[in-house]
């Protein structure tokens, strides 16, 4: 079985998740091999502004997250049709990699996993609270639109032929799947939930005592992880990560902390009492991320909608729990008040009392909650079990 797969790139969250759905199925004896967007000349900041150049006409939008129209062709298809694979698994197709009604071209049976809910959307990679994809898109909030036909309801249009074709359809939570079932309309029985794979001996909780010692950090202070501090997308949430954080400090006045910020060469610009901001800068590999997750106390993400978070699995493995809002996938890898907390979505108060809550706790209490974190990993993201689903996906499919 020759299985191609196919992303715009291996870079960002869902680059990094084939890639190791990639590596697990490689270490399951499958002959896998690549198609990205380098490989074929259809990615770059150019071909992003141009699939994007039809938002301008929308003068008010205010997005929530990255969108993308998929109206470009650009020739992805004939590449897949010429390497004549015996199956096609499809990733991330956004920012003008390959068109939508390129996907029909492809002669191969196709798999398709969905790292964001765009498929099913009129160009939103996450829809926030809206709901109009239910319904066919238009007056989308997102383009600050109050007209039925604009659009995100042409996009729409185009995508429901996705819908019509012969497609096994996967998704890393189930949150993500529900919502494909409700808006795509795609039946339950050719969807499933697949949860991402993650290399367990990398991600380990064994790096703690070697991680603190490179960064100088003591083995009894308070540290605090968070990702990249980015505040271009309102979805990350990093703007909310001030009140979380003077929040704590209330039901906390005591404790000193250190905050790791991985992803940024700059300061926050956080200004709490008694925490100490110290930026690591872009992380190159997986090791380095890894030693700043194994070295905190706890991971904080403020993400307001997201799938399936690598890094909130990444923490999880090297036994550092999560405090973030529940919203999305994010309750699938949290087991609340075992392995992390959730906080109702945006409700930062609530979301700095429970990490209160963890801080406050004894360092046994930490010890058994980072033990349960890592049991969960084991449980959930080990790829073999992530190779053995998706074989059998591809099994069905070639009968």
């Amino acid at each position: 079985m020759n299985v191609l797969h196919v992303t715009a790139s291996l870079k960002g969250g869902a680059g990094i998740a084939a890639m190791r759905s990639v590596e697990a199925l490689r270490a399951a004896g499958v002959d896998v091999s690549w198609l990205t967007g380098e490989e074929v000349g259809t990615t770059g900041k150019w071909r992003a502004r141009w699939d994007y150049l039809p938002l301008r006409l929308y003068r008010r939008k205010s997005l929530f997250t990255a969108w993308s129209n998929g109206w470009l062709a650009n020739g992805v298809a004939k590449a897949i049709n010429r390497a004549n694979p015996d199956l096609v698994h499809l990733h991330w197709m956004g920012h003008g990699f390959m068109s939508v009604d390129e996907v029909a071209l492809i002669q191969a049976p196709i798999v398709w996993t969905l790292h964001d809910a765009w498929t099913f959307t009129g160009g939103c990679h996450y829809p926030d609270t809206c709901a109009m994809f239910l319904d066919g898109c238009g007056r989308c909030p997102q383009l600050g639109s109050n007209v039925k036909y604009d659009l995100s309801h042409w996009n729409r249009a185009v995508k429901r032929s996705l819908m019509e074709l012969s497609v096994s359809w996967v998704c890393p939570s189930e949150w993500l799947r529900q919502m494909a079932i409700c808006g795509g309309p795609v039946a339950p029985a050719q969807i499933r939930t697949i949860p991402n794979a993650l290399n367990l001996e990398i991600f380990s909780c064994e790096r703690r005592t070697e991680a603190r010692k490179k960064r100088r950090l003591s083995e009894g202070q308070l540290v605090f992880a968070v990702g990249s501090m980015e505040l271009d997308e309102r979805r990350k949430g990093n703007q909310l990560l001030g009140e979380v954080l003077a929040n704590w400090r209330k039901f906390d006045a005591d404790s000193a902390c250190t905050l790791l910020v991985f992803g940024a060469n700059e300061t926050t610009g956080i200004k709490v009492a008694g925490i100490t901001v110290v930026p690591t800068g872009f992380l190159q590999t997986p090791e380095e991320v890894a030693g700043v997750l194994s070295a905190a106390d706890a991971f904080i993400l403020p993400s307001l909608q997201d799938n399936l978070p690598n890094v909130a699995i990444e923490a999880q493995a090297c036994g550092c729990p999560t405090i973030g809002f529940d919203s999305g996938g994010l309750g699938e890898i949290v087991e609340n008040g075992i392995t992390g907390w959730l906080a109702p979505n945006r409700d930062t108060a609530e979301l700095g009392r429970l990490l209160a809550v963890y801080t406050l706790g004894s360092f046994r209490e930490r010890t058994k909650i980072a033990d349960a974190c890592r049991a969960r990993a084991l449980r959930l993201f080990d790829p073999k079990k992530h190779a053995a689903e998706l074989i059998k996906c591809y099994q069905e499919l070639l009968l």
